[in-house]
């Protein structure tokens, strides 16, 4: 099959079109044949090993020295079940299934083993492939982080990088929860976050947060634009923090701030990709796409991503 291996870590050039032997499955285990993949942010920091302030000393030693352990990149998959473990019963050969390989990667390849642990589902109705690998990076982020703090009806939220993937999921699910919405994204951006019901948009800019005249029940920080002190003026007495992309600092901060301050990995989880698909199919959330590549154009793809421009998911096809 053919797989694109990060050879290094670098710019997307260090990506290698390549050829491998398609995988084994074990008799629990779901083989995916790809139809389209993402290169998220994650794929983009990793590759090019850009990590958030105070992580970069200790990124080497986990993802591996020279390169990535996990030689193909890659977080989400959409695409046909073409074979199945003698004990799965949830899935069948033929079935149309969108999955989520979070740190484990590998998606950026024809095929992929998809074990009991990772999360797997049927894709929503009338969704492309390229719409249902849009949903699993971003929405499942927004899912995790969402679970940890009590918004009520009207709650006020502030999204800071709100038109990337993470972002418009936040949007979106916040909107859902009938909260009054910020959103932090540059000017020309403005009407997608309209356009998924943002209340108020804001540019970003060295004076941004002169700009808030009001104190937030949550304040999400998608890209790690700042540290938890500078938003901890804006929150409201028991508001709290999402730090997405948070530097070590907040991290080890986080179990000590009594829920002020809420960060660190996001786990695999089936029963947050269950609710995100069945949100899409009752029409409350709905992917963003910002531009589709081709599988040879994998490079282009990292460099779109690597502008922190792009609107949404940057998705690869296979066809």
């Amino acid at each position: 099959m053919k797989a694109w291996e990060c050879t290094s870590y670098g710019a997307p050039s260090v990506l290698k079109l390549t050829e491998r032997p398609i995988p084994q499955i074990g008799d629990d285990d779901v083989l995916v044949e790809m139809r389209a993949t993402t290169v998220s942010s994650g794929d983009s920091r990793v590759r090019g090993l850009r990590m958030p302030n105070g992580f970069r000393w200790i990124a080497r030693p986990v993802l591996g020295l020279f390169k990535p352990r996990c030689e193909v990149l890659g977080t989400d998959i959409a695409g046909n079940v073409v074979s199945v473990g003698v004990n799965v019963t949830k899935f069948r050969v033929g079935d149309k299934v969108l999955g989520f390989a979070g740190a484990k990667m590998g998606c950026h390849a024809a095929y992929r083993v998809f074990t009991p642990k990772m999360p797997l589902a049927r894709m929503p109705e009338g969704l492309t492939y390229e719409e249902a690998v849009s949903i699993p990076f971003g929405a499942t982020v927004a899912v995790h982080f969402i679970k940890d703090v009590e918004l009520n009806p009207n709650a006020k939220v502030l999204v800071i990088g709100a038109s990337g993937a993470v972002g418009l999921a936040f949007v979106q699910l916040c909107k859902h929860l009938r909260c009054h919405v910020t959103a932090v994204t540059s000017s020309p951006n403005h009407q997608l976050v309209y356009e998924q019901r943002a209340d108020r948009a804001i540019s970003y800019g060295p004076d941004y947060l002169r700009k808030l005249d009001e104190l937030f029940d949550l304040i999400v920080d998608t890209v790690g634009a700042a540290p938890f002190g500078t938003y901890e003026p804006f929150l409201k007495p028991s508001g709290s923090c999402v730090s997405v992309s948070g530097g070590l600092a907040d991290v080890l901060k986080a179990p000590m701030s009594k829920g002020k301050l809420i960060s660190g990995p996001v786990p695999l989880s089936q029963p947050d990709l269950d609710y995100i698909v069945e949100l899409t199919n009752s029409g409350v959330f709905r992917p963003v796409i910002d531009r589709i590549f081709g599988f040879d154009e994998m490079h282009e793809a990292h460099s779109r991503v690597d502008t922190g421009r792009k609107r949404g998911s940057v998705v690869i096809k296979s066809y």
